[in-house]
């Protein structure tokens, strides 16, 4: 049931992934730096809710019978956000990295 639903999941995002793309090329086609900005923010949300689905899946905050580790309620809650908020944070900064980059600021100074 829980890779069902991760499964399940796992498929929304990438349809908004998919959607999203598919919407911004009937917008705005040409490949300018708009472009690289919306392909490293789209990258940003979606890298976001992949790492939310799998650490749902892995700790399962709010279904104590469907947690694969053996954990409490109150620890896997706080377990999952706090894992969450630091792989955000890191995403964050992999997207400021990479929009220096796009914007022609060289890797090292990045």
């Amino acid at each position: 049931m829980l890779m069902l639903r991760a499964v399940i999941d796992l498929f929304a995002v990438a349809a908004f992934a998919g959607a999203s793309f598919a919407t911004m090329l009937v917008i705005d086609p040409n490949s300018g730096l708009s472009y690289l900005l919306f392909i490293d923010v789209l990258w940003l949300i979606v890298m976001i809710r992949v790492v939310a689905v799998v650490l749902r899946a892995i700790l399962a905050p709010r279904t104590p019978g469907l947690r694969l580790l053996p954990i409490g309620d109150a620890v896997a809650m706080n377990l999952h956000w706090q894992l969450l908020a630091v792989a955000i944070l890191a995403l964050i900064l992999r997207l400021h990295s990479s929009l220096l980059n796009d914007f022609g600021v060289p890797m090292e100074v990045s």
